[in-house]
């Protein structure tokens, strides 16, 4: 059979679940001819309109390539079909012979353009998960061949994939337990993929390229197997445990895809002629209940916000949801006063503008104020009259979904809100890829933002960005002493440090850094980091997992650059129901070069660096030296000083002997990495909506 026939002939033999005889009981392929027969089959398949998503790799068993008599190890693709739902049914009746064998999947960062180096691989590492393959042979009484094999796509037929986790996770040398009805078929360890799965894709990139195959930004690829594949039993359960990966489950939440975005895009156009129809005053009514109902279930949202985020009990309580409550009312009021322009000209003729709803509009929110930050988005979109796709941060959905019930109570029609959880890969591209969407508003990190924008922005979406900071806190040695020092601590390690706002970099007056050091260091080495349900806990845990390994990774890293560690730095282990939490010491860093990493990389924790200036340029040529430009807070009681040095400072936003004040009313929003327009007051209602202007003559 020529090469497309033989790909017919396997693709027929899975479509229609038979077995077939092995290619290789009637004719010999080289394995060059092998990899073009598995092509036209991949081939087949997106004509189907099976959509590409990455490579799966096989043989990654030294002793398994002994034991086969092969010198090469193998690859298939993965296309978005293959996706089984974690925790949903796999329906077997459409596999020939199921097997289930742990992998690590990753998260490729960028394009693989050449073969890599074990010392370059982290570099192109976005994530990883653990992942289960579902393999599935079509061949008779299989005997292994491995051309045989490359032919079938390395016999790759399923995958469902776990919770993505830091690139940075020491994951050489996980172990892996895989159960079958409660009970362990399987125990290995990540190690056995190579020895370290990271050679995994440094043969992956080498392979591929061999064969004429790039491995791209956002493609998947299957480091292995870390145990042998078992049969799946009809009617069983599969589960696999990953070391370091285990907690406990409170709740679940959908993992959606391009489909539910789709059917909510369909839901929002169709609610969208009423809702921007609507009166004002019906707007008004609505919102303010929502606010209303947000204000009496309170005790609920803050516990669920606790559960999902780690956070301490008293900003949640005092922050989180009163400022979603605020968000709801300011922005009901808000439209009611909401004035278009009008200009009279000297020759007679008038011109008027009108400012029109959007249309369908995003808005993705981030996990550290989940409601809060969720709620300052789309109350300023409904109130102009949009309708809304709504994406909360899939690390924490709790609120959201308890919102979208306090909606529904308050008489918000169907299709004018459409909450869709999900992970950023699936939900997040198909929002930002759907034609019918006309604006994203986004809150996150910058690095997202850029995939986003690079989407939204050949379609000519509105876009509106809320990115990272790296924020200095300018100290001057005239400063209101007893107020900086508690302010400062605050702007430091609020939320454990996981607002984008917090001063991460201290810069003091020379004539008072030892002072400050020493005052700055004895505060911080008594504040009270403990369980968030406490009441008088100041501080909480990090978010997850993969962001303690994160931050702790980026202490490690300052260590390295030559970094004192003058407190903190270590995980804070508590007892208690919180003994398992993701806690770390409130860190303190000195004696870092302002061009180090550690200096210009937004950390997200609670760890600042201190730097000492002389002059009040080189305090302003320190602030301004990152590519961020969110916030900066500075302390001096010279008037003209501060009103000079805030006008010199690259950012957004300005506190004067402050921190995270806030006023609605006030457009908020960075510069440079940090950002792309303004939310707050007016600059929100004008983003939702579009201008148009009309002249009449008269």
């Amino acid at each position: 059979m020529t090469i497309k026939e033989l790909a017919k002939y396997l693709d027929d033999a899975a479509l229609q679940r038979m077995e077939v005889s092995q290619i290789s009981d009637t004719q010999t392929l080289t394995i060059n001819e092998a990899y073009q027969v598995q092509t036209e089959l991949l081939e087949r398949r997106y004509k189907r309109g099976e959509k590409y998503i990455g490579i799966k790799m096989g043989m990654t068993s030294r002793a398994k390539m002994v034991q086969m008599n092969i010198f090469e190890m193998v690859w298939g693709r993965l296309t978005n079909a293959m996706i089984e739902e974690e925790g949903g049914n796999v329906e077997l009746k459409k596999y020939i012979h199921p097997r289930v064998e742990p992998e690590l999947c990753f998260l490729i960062k960028k394009d693989i353009s050449h073969p890599l180096n074990a010392l370059e691989t982290m570099n192109y590492i976005e994530a990883v998960a653990p992942a289960m393959e579902i393999i599935d042979s079509r061949y008779k009484n299989f005997k292994f061949n491995h051309s045989d094999v490359v032919a079938d796509n390395s016999s790759s037929s399923g995958l469902v994939l776990g919770t993505w986790f830091c690139k940075d996770t020491n994951f050489s040398n996980l172990g892996i337990a895989m159960e079958i009805n409660g009970k362990i078929t399987q125990i290995g360890s990540t190690a056995t993929i190579l020895g370290n799965p990271i050679r995994a894709l440094v043969a992956a990139s080498q392979l591929t390229l061999k064969y004429e195959h790039t491995i791209k930004a956002n493609d998947f690829v299957l480091a292995g197997a870390a145990t042998t594949a078992d049969f799946i039993p009809p009617n069983a359960h599969v589960r696999l445990r990953m070391e370091g990966q285990e907690s406990e489950v409170y709740s679940q939440a959908p993992d959606s895809d391009e489909r539910d975005v789709d059917n909510a895009v369909q839901a929002a156009q169709r609610a969208f002629p009423t809702w921007s129809k609507t009166s004002l005053e019906k707007r008004y009514e609505i919102l303010i209940k929502i606010s209303q109902l947000i204000e009496k279930n309170k005790d609920e949202l803050v516990a669920l916000e606790i559960n999902d985020t780690g956070k301490a009990y008293d900003i949640v309580s005092h922050v989180d949801i009163p400022r979603s409550s605020s968000n709801f009312r300011f922005f009901a009021t808000g439209i009611m006063h909401f004035a278009s322009e009008s200009h009279h000209m000297p020759e007679g003729g008038l011109n008027y503008t009108m400012r029109d709803p959007i249309g369908v509009v995003a808005c993705i929110s981030p996990w550290n104020f989940p409601l809060y930050l969720f709620t300052w988005k789309i109350a300023p979109a409904l109130a102009a009259g949009n309708t809304v796709i709504g994406k909360p941060s899939e690390v924490t959905p709790m609120t959201a979904f308890r919102f979208s019930q306090i909606c529904q109570e308050a008489g918000l029609p169907a299709g004018v809100l459409n909450i869709i959880h999900g992970v950023g890969k699936k939900v997040g591209n198909a929002i930002s890829e759907h034609k019918n969407i006309k604006a994203i508003s986004f809150t996150g990190s910058t690095q997202t933002a850029k995939t986003i924008a690079s989407i939204a922005a050949p379609m000519f979406k509105k876009i509106s960005f809320e990115l990272g900071g790296k924020n200095p806190n300018v100290i001057f040695a005239d400063c209101n002493w007893d107020k900086m020092i508690a302010t400062t601590l605050r702007s430091s390690f609020s939320n454990s440090g996981q607002v984008c706002l917090c001063g991460s970099r201290i810069f003091i007056q020379e004539s008072i850094y030892e002072k400050f050091k020493t005052y700055f260091l004895d505060k911080v080495k008594n504040l009270k980091v403990g369980d968030p349900m406490d009441k008088e806990t100041k501080f909480g845990s990090m978010v997850s997992k993969p962001h303690f390994d994160k931050v702790m990774g980026c202490i490690e890293l300052a260590k390295k650059e030559g970094g004192k560690i003058l407190a903190g730095g270590k995980q804070l282990k508590l007892t208690g129901r919180c003994a398992n939490g993701y806690f770390i010491e409130p860190t303190v860093i000195e004696g870092l070069p302002q061009n180090c990493r550690t200096n210009n990389e937004e950390i997200f924790g609670p760890v600042v660096t201190l730097q000492p200036f002389k002059t009040e340029a080189e305090a302003v040529e320190l602030a301004n030296a990152v590519e961020y430009g969110l916030s900066a807070t500075l302390w001096t009681q010279d008037v003209n000083r501060a009103h000079q040095v805030a006008a010199k400072l690259e950012c957004g936003v300005v506190w004067v002997n402050d921190w995270m004040v806030r006023d609605l009313r006030t457009p908020f929003g960075g510069k440079k990495s940090s950002g792309v327009g303004k939310e707050g007051g007016w600059e929100s209602l004008r983003f939702f909506t579009e201008p148009k202007n009309i002249y009449v003559g008269i």
